[in-house]
Order: structure tokens, then sequence, then C-alpha cells
């Protein structure tokens, strides 16, 4: 073998070990996000959990998506002169992120779910569509939506039936449908009415659907908008008109009052809990950014019992939750500048 062979074989060689060395020191600093301790969960909640782990198909997503250059980012803010944020990550190709892969859905889905053939999942707030396309080969059709023009093109073109909207009763189409799957992943805490979201998600289920929901917890909701000022867009950041307070000190303790405090009040029953990481692409800096993520399998309570729903009054506030007295009361919502410090990165 040539000299210059040689060294391109070695190269190769270092790269792959520096690959293994990376999705190692990812694993195992992943492995806080997908651990709890049922014991910690009420007693009614225990035998409903799932303990998911790092698989193939996140170390994939971790190690092939691509990460936010100075090009990229660039491009990003220029373009923001024109379109929205969100619209601009959708015109790049960008806003990848994971909750949970093919198999880990399986997983939670164990059980719950009938053959697919005929089941229709509803996904809210699809994004770019890699979320979706993991959940896809669970069912036999998926219907999604999304508020960015750009994302819904893209969600198009993966052969989703994509619908452009903001309010999902709104809409002629999807106010007339039941769905045996609604999923609504990390969308609560950036909508402005999540406690309506809530209810208008149960309308749309079948009497014996579920509902896949995945919840960021600290829950700290802020909503972006993006208005056109002085012939350029203009990113907002605003609270949310309904507020969802959620206690607790632990994972676990946030899980049960979100329970009993947001869940069981609109109307559903929990069937199956589990933890995630919540990953987005990383950039020139780190690369991934985590998030903390509970995941909720619920169904409708019985259809004759009465639901809580937010008052009439502007700003309205969920009850705050009272499983536990010796947690700590409800934060108020986070200042705008400071949404993202609690967020991880590798």
């Amino acid at each position: 073998m040539s000299r210059g062979l040689t060294k391109l074989a070695l190269n190769f060689i270092e790269e792959e070990k520096n690959e293994e060395k990376i999705i190692a020191q990812i694993e195992s600093r992943l492995k806080k996000y997908y651990s709890f301790k049922v014991s910690k969960l009420p007693p009614k909640l225990q035998p409903l959990t799932v303990q998911l782990e790092m698989d193939t198909e996140t170390e994939t997503f971790i190690t092939t998506t691509p990460r936010w250059s100075v090009w990229t980012n660039s491009l990003s803010n220029a373009l923001q002169w024109f379109v929205s944020r969100t619209d601009a990550m959708g015109w790049l190709g960008m806003g990848k992120m994971h909750v949970l892969s093919e198999s880990q859905a399986r997983k939670v889905f164990e059980g719950l779910l009938p053959d697919k053939r005929g089941n229709r999942l509803l996904d809210i707030g699809a994004g770019e569509g890699s979320v979706t396309k993991c959940l896809a080969p669970l069912f036999d059709k998926v219907v999604v939506t999304e508020a960015s023009t750009s994302m819904v093109r893209r969600l198009n073109s993966y052969g989703f039936q994509a619908i452009h909207v903001l309010d999902i009763m709104a809409d002629p189409y999807l106010s007339t449908q039941k769905f045996e799957v609604i999923s609504c992943l990390n969308v609560l805490d950036r909508c402005s009415k999540p406690i309506t979201l809530l209810k208008n998600m149960r309308t749309l289920l079948q009497p014996n659907g579920l509902l896949l929901l995945a919840v960021v917890f600290p829950f700290e909701p802020f909503v972006e908008s993006s208005s056109n000022e002085s012939g350029g867009y203009s990113s907002n950041q605003y609270q949310p008109e309904e507020f969802i307070e959620v206690c607790g000190r632990t994972w676990e303790d946030k899980v049960a009052c979100f329970t009993e405090n947001v869940l069981e009040k609109t109307g559903y029953r929990v069937v199956r809990i589990s933890r995630v990481p919540y990953i987005s692409e990383g950039d020139v800096y780190r690369q991934i950014y985590t998030l903390d993520d509970a995941i909720f399998v619920v169904t409708k309570e019985n259809e004759g019992e009465k639901f809580a729903g937010p008052s009439s009054e502007e700003g309205s506030t969920v009850d705050r939750c009272t499983h536990n007295s010796n947690i700590n009361p409800c934060p108020s919502p986070p200042s705008i500048e400071n949404v993202d410090n609690d967020s991880s990165w590798l």
C-alpha cells in the first residue's frame, strides 16, 4: 500500500474511533433523560410506565443530522427579512427534531393499537416532519397540521396530507373528522391556548381513540410570532392566553401534577407514561441540544363525565395540583430572555 493510501486508511480509522467515542459520550449523558423512579410516581400511575432507552435510530439522528453552520445561520438571518424564522428554517431544510424512534413508538403503543389497517394519525404541529416519519409506519394514513407554509410544503413532499392551519376546529376538513390516534409533540408549551387545544383534540378523537403527548419539563411556555415591520420580519415572543402551571421539584412530581391538574381535568385518562430526550440539531458549538420530555398516551374519559376547561376570564389559569403538599409552589412564567436556560447540550 502506498504511503498516501496508508495515511488515508489511518484517517478513516481515526474518524471511526472518534465517532464511536462521541456516540459513547452522548449515550452516557442521555441516560438520565430516559430513566425515572417509578416508585416516586402516584400508585395509580406506576403500572402505566414504560422504560425506554437510546437505540440505533436515535444514534443515527444524532450522527447524521446536519448541524447549523455559520453559512446556514447567516442565510436564515437574511431570509428573516422576508419570512418568519420557522419559514426560513423550512426553506433551508433545517429544524429537524427527534422525540421517539419507530421502535420506541411501537413499544409505547404496545398492546394499545389494533392492526394499523384503517388507523389514521393526526399529527398536530408536525414541524419539518422528522418526528412524524418515525410514527408514520404504525398507521395506514397520516394527516398533519402546521402553521408554517414552508414546512407544509416539506410535509407534502414526504407524502403526508399536510394542512396549513392555526385552529384545528376552524378547518372545514378537520372539524368533521374523527381520528384513531392524535399526536401533539412539544406543542402545548408553544401555543397560546393549550387547554383549548387539549379540549379540541378530545373532540377529534374516536370514542376509544388515543392521544400521544410529549411535554417538556420544566414547563416554560411562550408563543412565537412574526410580524412585518419596516419592510422586514420581526420575531416576537409573548405569554400564552391560557396558563398551565406544573408544580414539583422532580420529573416524577411534574408528571403527577400534569396528570392530575391538566389531563384529568380536561377529560383524559392516562394509559401509558415514559421519558425521553427531546433532541434538536446542533450547531458549530454543540453536537445536539436536548430538553427533558414526558411522554403520555391518554384516552378519553367516560363521555358522560364532566371535565374542566379554562374559565372565560382572560389569562385563565388551571388550578394548582394538590397531590403532594411538599412540592415547590408553581413558578411564575419565565422571562422571555430565560426560556432556554434549562436546555442541556452535548
